[in-house]
């Protein structure tokens, strides 16, 4: 979590036990936490422009989309898909 988020739950946390002791009512507890989900939502507007997974495409460490053993199976159903249509033509042919 980033040290703004920190902060955040941190005035949330606060502003709940206040309200719990007693100390602000449910009227200014409400229009405080509005305040600083506010400033979080403006916070995470203020980033998401900036990010540059568009561009980017896929990273190194991602590799390929299907795994290893996955594409393996792919090409063996594959190849006895070939086989057999291969075996129906010889036997179709009278061979």
């Amino acid at each position: 979590m980033s040290g703004w988020e920190e902060h955040a739950n941190r005035s949330l946390q606060s502003l709940a036990d206040a309200h719990q002791r007693g100390q602000i009512d449910l009227q200014e507890y409400r229009s405080r936490r509005r305040r600083v989900l506010q400033g979080v939502r403006e916070r995470c507007l203020q980033t998401q422009p900036h990010a540059p997974w568009a561009a980017a495409g896929p990273s190194p460490a991602q590799g390929h989309s299907r795994p290893r053993g996955r594409r393996r199976w792919l090409w063996l159903l594959c190849g006895m898909l070939a086989a057999g249509l291969l075996l129906c033509v010889y036997v179709l042919a009278g061979g």
